[in-house]
């Protein structure tokens, strides 16, 4: 249902706000979810959000990489 999809996307928005707010490492569930949420959009071909969804799992992906390194060094 479309009202339920956008009341997700409110609510994961709101999650991913919260984690750069505490100044939190998003976990690999999160940049896996972002990656479905690009999908979604998609396939609706909804393309800016898409991308938009997109660049947030690639911004995810960057932090928890460069959190490994840390942690490595």
């Amino acid at each position: 249902d479309q009202g339920e999809l956008k009341q997700a996307m409110k609510t994961f928005n709101r999650a991913l706000e919260s984690f750069d707010n505490l100044g939190l490492n998003p976990s690999h569930e999160v940049f896996s979810t972002l990656l479905e949420v690009h999908n979604v959009l998609a396939d609706e071909g909804k393309y800016p959000e898409a991308e938009e969804a997109l660049k947030e799992a690639n911004d995810i992906l960057d932090r928890m990489q460069g959190s490994a390194r840390d942690m490595e060094a």
